[in-house]
């Protein structure tokens, strides 16, 4: 079992289904927009009930895609082929086709635009990088619902393979091509310039601790604005109302249950 099975497993079944769709999100996208956030958030305070009538879950839990995981190992290297037939990624036309050599180096070259950092980040997002980029931009002289997508060849055991790519996807096969780039080495350096490293899907845990802190802060300041029940009559007896006027957020249990008893406060039930 490799590490992006192992999360998605224990997200989908030890967690609860709004955590669960968070992971969810951060594997597919590698980060939240704020849409996701406060999508997240809503779901969280749907689960605690603190929700108004208009705001509803919407929510998956994580899967593993067909593509994700490989059945059989490969005995030999696998090795890519080429990446043709781009759909809305960058400026790469749909007839161009970058070959690989399967022997020594293959060098990329051309002028400013002319589609290699769109090729980059194609074989990031298809391949294994410590850092993909969220968004890939499509091309400006396409129509923004057209899908994204790209064919990848490659060789494994020998035998030609053909997968056709879009954001989000991922293939078990691919995964043992490792691409690096300045932002991938960024990514593997800490704050003191020491290397570091995580296993697939591993990464999602660096960015979960700040999206809790955004859920907290919302559900903190639904509580703030939650109002007292209102009871029938309870004006009426002004020493109990005094009573439950000092309940606040803060309020113990045992606090509140001493002062009812108390010689003031005794009351027939």
């Amino acid at each position: 079992m490799n590490s992006y099975q192992s999360i998605v497993e224990w997200a989908a079944n030890d967690l609860p289904d709004w955590e669960a769709d968070l992971v969810r999100r951060l594997l597919a996208k590698g980060s939240l927009e704020p849409d996701d956030i406060s999508q997240v958030s809503r779901n969280a305070i749907c689960t605690f009930n603190i929700n108004e009538s208009s705001e509803t879950k919407e929510l998956h839990p994580p899967i593993l895609n067909s593509e994700s995981i490989s059945s059989t190992a490969s005995m030999s290297p696998i090795k890519l082929c080429s990446i043709d037939s781009v759909t809305n990624i960058n400026a790469i036309h749909e007839t161009a086709k970058l070959p690989f050599s399967h022997e020594g180096l293959t060098l990329v070259y051309g002028d400013n635009g002319s589609g290699k950092s769109g090729y980059g980040r194609i074989l990031k997002g298809a391949c294994f990088a410590k850092h993909i980029e969220p968004t890939v931009l499509g091309n400006i002289y396409k129509p923004v619902s057209t899908a994204q997508s790209a064919k990848v060849t490659f060789l494994k055991d020998g035998n030609r393979e053909e997968w056709q790519w879009s954001p989000g996807k991922s293939l078990a096969d691919l995964t043992a091509i490792n691409v690096f780039d300045t932002d991938c080495g960024k990514a593997l350096l800490d704050k003191n310039n020491q290397v570091t490293y995580k296993p697939r899907g591993a990464e999602i845990f660096d960015k979960i601790a700040p999206v809790m802190e955004s859920i907290k802060t919302t559900i903190e300041s639904r509580k703030k604005d939650a109002t007292p029940p209102s009871i029938p009559g309870l004006e009426e007896d002004l020493e109990l109302n005094a009573w439950f006027k000092s309940i606040t957020e803060k309020s113990k249990v045992d606090a509140l249950q001493k002062i009812w008893r108390g010689p003031k406060m005794t009351r027939q039930t």
